[in-house]
């Protein structure tokens, strides 16, 4: 095989895995707290008390639940003592702080002498507009040093759901309130959140893998079909000494073409699913939407308008 052969075969290989590597880049909620207990389990000493002490973040629901899978975690790895929730909570209600709040490492090293634990657990989670940025810091209550530092980008789905945000329309809005088109939800239920659209793009460079996940049938097949085209041309170009330069940037026009159209169809998907919901609800209440104006052929070889009316029985 020639140098050029592999040259071309090399480029298309990093396209591919580059998109893997970006699509792949975050993790679920739960998979973040397992890297976390993970990360502490293995590098604190065997035996050592810990107290998984707070989690800041703008929804209590979200903090509880990570501090719960965080310390359950813990628990079943069993090489920390993990400070017991109801004691915990007593110096909670003693020192009047929360553990959905912030608490400052001064704070944190006289909480974790009240509870005679040897290590303090806190975490923290940021918006980072299409992730979210997960942290975890364990501080030795000693010296208040930093023992152990985690940081993991976390997919919005599950994060969106425990802070409510993908609540339903009646949870949204007062029932009293008309619906609106950025309201309608998916087939799912949920509305797609901009992590999952933005996940979905990325896999559409393998052949439309996300939009099939998004249940858009017509959008996987053509962007399967783009992007087979011009691998297929990419491919077929390289020869046993030369390759033909005409078909290799026909080939990698087709492909760029069907990971652009890819990417940006979840967004145009998630929005057509909007439109046709709200237009549904106004043919339902106006009767003259049912009428259809479409151009017909004449015999003369020119073009007349013909009038369709349909209803639903």
């Amino acid at each position: 095989m020639s140098k050029r052969t592999l040259t071309v075969l090399g480029a298309i290989l990093l396209l591919t895995l580059g998109g893997a590597l970006y699509a792949q880049s975050t993790v679920s909620l739960d998979e973040a707290i397992q890297t976390g207990v993970d990360e502490i389990q293995t590098r604190l000493s065997r035996g050592v008390k810990v107290a998984v002490l707070n989690f800041n973040s703008t929804s209590p629901r979200l903090s509880n639940y990570v501090l719960e899978e965080m310390e359950s975690g813990l628990l079943k790895a069993g090489k920390q003592t993990v400070v017991d929730r109801a004691t915990l909570e007593l110096v909670q209600q003693e020192m009047n702080f929360q553990m959905s709040g912030e608490v400052s490492d001064s704070s944190a090293q006289e909480i974790g002498q009240k509870l005679g634990a040897q290590s303090i657990i806190s975490g923290s989670i940021e918006d980072m507009g299409t992730y979210y940025l997960l942290r975890f810091r364990t501080i030795e209550v000693v010296t208040a040093s930093l023992q152990i530092s985690t940081r993991v980008d976390v997919s919005k789905d599950q994060v969106a759901v425990l802070m409510g945000e993908a609540a339903g329309p009646a949870a949204a809005a007062p029932a009293s309130a008309p619906a609106s088109p950025s309201s309608t939800p998916s087939p799912t239920g949920l509305r797609y959140s901009t992590g999952r659209k933005v996940g979905a793009g990325f896999l559409n460079l393998f052949g439309g893998i996300g939009s099939f996940t998004m249940g858009d049938v017509f959008g996987g097949i053509l962007t399967l079909a783009l992007e087979g085209i011009g691998l297929g041309l990419m491919v077929g170009s390289i020869g046993d000494e030369d390759v033909n330069a005409g078909m290799l940037a026909g080939g990698y026009g087709f492909y760029m073409g069907g990971a652009v159209f890819g990417f940006i169809r979840p967004f145009s998907y998630d929005r057509g699913l909007a439109k046709k919901a709200a237009a549904s609800a106004a043919l339902g209440s106006n009767p003259m939407s049912n009428i259809i104006l479409a151009p017909v052929p004449t015999k003369e070889g020119g073009f007349g308008v013909t009038a369709l009316y349909s209803a639903s029985f």
